[in-house]
């Protein structure tokens, strides 16, 4: 029997390592799990901090966007309204080279209507001069005819 309580006894003392071995082994995976559960944890914390901030910069990144389309919205309108601008401004253009085209024409016929009176005045002056001209002849033979008798009274006086 002294057998059997040894063999009992080293049974005892190998169940009693093997349960302090499951203990260790047991402590060792709940502190191994408590590590890897707080890493994660850990883990997690940081990405959804990540995934916030990143929803953030996308709130803002929308808004700007959100902005520029407002701003290319005004930009559009802003030119919409210059070209109904040029659109009036083309109009006003056709309408002044209209009237530059009525200018040109009245001017010729103004320089027509200069060059007839020019010429129809040219020929009445040419023949207002040669009347004066015959005049001042006329006067010059009636002078003389005047001196010739003013020396013929002078000699009949003396």
């Amino acid at each position: 029997m002294a057998d059997n309580e040894q063999m009992l006894e080293l049974m005892n003392k190998m169940y009693a390592e093997m349960q302090d071995g499951f203990n260790n082994v047991y402590t060792e995976m709940r502190d191994g799990f408590n590590n890897v559960n707080s890493e994660f944890k850990n883990v997690y914390s940081e990405m959804r901090n990540g995934f916030q901030g990143v929803n953030s910069e996308f709130k803002n990144v929308y808004s700007e966007i959100r902005e520029m389309k407002n701003d290319i919205s005004a930009l559009k309108d802003d030119m919409n309204g210059f070209k109904g601008d040029m659109n009036e401004l083309t109009n006003q253009v056709g309408i002044l080279t209209n009237k530059v085209i009525e200018i040109d024409k009245t001017t010729n016929d103004v320089k027509k209507t200069v060059l007839k009176i020019e010429e129809e005045h040219g020929k009445k002056l040419s023949v207002l001069f040669d009347g004066y001209k015959q005049n001042a002849d006329i006067l010059e033979r009636v002078e003389k005819e005047v001196s010739k008798h003013e020396e013929i009274i002078l000699r009949r006086i003396q």
